[in-house]
């Protein structure tokens, strides 16, 4: 499950099957920014920063703090 923020503040929960079309990318590829925004938030989960975001395309890392309080 990925959650997708579609505005400031404003978010949305997927399933992984759906990310792609979630942020509007071409179902047929090429998907490597995807891949690499997730490896990143992947790596995120697993280190515990649940408030942190990821930045698609580029796998920014955006402070959760930063972006105020998305629910």
């Amino acid at each position: 499950m990925y959650e997708v923020m579609t505005t400031p503040g404003a978010s949305r929960v997927v399933p992984a099957q759906q990310l792609a079309e979630a942020i509007g990318l071409n179902p047929h590829g090429p998907w490597n920014d995807l891949q690499e925004c997730q490896r990143t938030a992947d790596r995120l989960f697993r280190e515990g920063r649940n408030e942190d975001w990821v930045e698609y395309s580029t796998a920014v890392v955006v402070p959760g703090e930063s972006l105020g309080k998305a629910e």
